[in-house]
């Protein structure tokens, strides 16, 4: 037997399937059932829509749906995967939707597509100046060959106009009996991004909010995949992890990662806190390295000093949820001395920035609660511009260009301190 291949059994950031898809039952059984529906040629009710902040595994979550659906059903049923960037026009969509490498010509609002190449089999006339009629025409066309799923990752970022054709089409396109499902995948704002192409869409879909994981899910998410290649944990070390990654996804697997590339340098079959300072700093970089993108995301839209006040909020009052008023009160709080005059519709506007940016999320009725808990620690520490000193590599002369040492900010977290 092979021994595993530790260095790349995570792969944090890519959105392919991680070792071990943890949680995220609900999703896979409607899925399923969905799936079984297709198959035995009966219409699917609704569209399916998967919504949440980034990191929280959406992508993987796509590709581990769309993996297990083609081993288990073969060429029975057919499947593509598209992105927005491959549907800028309503060209491209048709171009994407029959899978054909000669583009429909653009200048044209009307073409005949005969003969048995693909799915279209037999005669239909594209409508290129009637984009919902058009997209009709096609998914018809290609659900009565096979049961078809069409998935469309980042679909916050679809062009309205696309966007609009491709909700009406498969709304009618179900509801003659084809089958048909349309699965979509975005941010916590896609829903106001559907939302500028049909307002209906959003509440005749099924929807999952994906959040961080159950402290459960979080264990298994590194503990199943590391058992099976023969690694073990020391009592409490994966409770410790679990509870620095705040069971997000993400840092699960950039937590994962460092400690199996650590275990393939040293051999070591077990898990020990020891192991885990010793990769707290590559496991930091990572962190800060996608919290300085997402800070200067809030800072770019002119939230910076909401969001420190939220983030106050929460770590002051040291509880998990806050309700909106209390978010509320602390936007507001943000918003004093800037220009503008702070109005009830000012403050809401600002919660919804938030949420859609994943600094906040929304769990049940009035209940917030943060994205992901260290991103608030991290905007609230760097809420100054801070002053840096160099660290030298030992052994090599600092140069002008600083490639032989590092720039670290003076209120970079302690070696003694492994908070995440």
């Amino acid at each position: 037997m092979s021994a595993p291949d530790l260095k790349h059994l995570f792969t944090p950031g890519t959105g392919v399937v991680p070792p071990y898809l943890a949680g995220r039952r609900e999703e896979q059984d409607w899925f399923q059932d969905a799936v079984e529906a297709l198959r035995d040629r009966k219409p699917i009710s609704r569209d399916l829509i998967l919504y949440g902040p980034r990191g929280n595994g959406k992508t993987a979550l796509l590709h581990y749906l769309q993996e297990e659906t083609l081993q288990k059903e073969g060429d029975r049923l057919d499947i593509l995967w598209a992105t927005p960037d491959e549907m800028r026009t309503q060209a491209d969509l048709s171009d994407r939707l029959t899978e054909d490498h000669t583009p429909l010509h653009r200048r044209v609002k009307s073409v005949e597509v005969s003969g048995g190449v693909g799915f279209l089999q037999g005669k239909t006339e594209v409508d290129l100046s009637r984009p919902d009629a058009t997209v009709r025409r096609l998914l018809q066309q290609r659900s009565q060959h096979r049961p078809f799923i069409l998935i469309i990752d980042e679909a916050h970022a679809l062009d309205p106009q696309i966007a609009g054709a491709l909700l009406n089409a498969s709304q009618i396109v179900r509801s003659e009996g084809h089958p048909f499902l349309l699965v979509l995948a975005g941010t916590p704002n896609l829903g106001a991004a559907l939302g500028q192409a049909n307002a209906s869409f959003w509440d005749r879909s099924k929807k999952f909010p994906l959040g961080r994981l159950s402290a459960q899910e979080a264990r298994q998410a590194l503990t199943i995949p590391l058992h099976e290649a023969g690694i073990t944990f020391a009592p409490g070390v994966v409770e410790h992890i679990v509870g620095q990654a705040h069971c997000y996804p993400f840092f699960l697997q950039v937590w994962g990662d460092c400690l199996a590339r650590r275990l393939d340098q040293t051999k070591a079959t077990q898990i020990t806190l020891t192991q885990v300072r010793e990769v707290k700093g590559a496991v930091i970089d990572e962190r800060d390295a996608m919290y300085d993108i997402r800070r200067d995301e809030i800072e770019e839209m002119g939230l910076l000093p909401v969001a420190e006040h939220v983030a106050d909020a929460f770590l002051q009052s040291n509880q998990p949820v806050q309700h909106k008023n209390t978010l509320e009160q602390a936007i507001e709080r943000g918003l004093v001395g800037d220009d503008e005059s702070i109005t009830p519709d000012r403050i809401r506007d600002k919660v919804k920035q938030l949420s859609h940016l994943g600094y906040v999320w929304k769990i049940k009725g009035s209940s917030f609660e943060p994205g992901i808990p260290s991103l608030m620690a991290y905007v609230k520490r760097y809420a100054l511009p801070p002053t840096y000193t160099a660290e030298v590599e030992p052994g090599v002369a600092p140069s002008p260009s600083g490639q032989a040492h590092r720039w670290r900010a003076n209120r970079k977290v302690q070696d003694t301190d492994i908070e995440m």
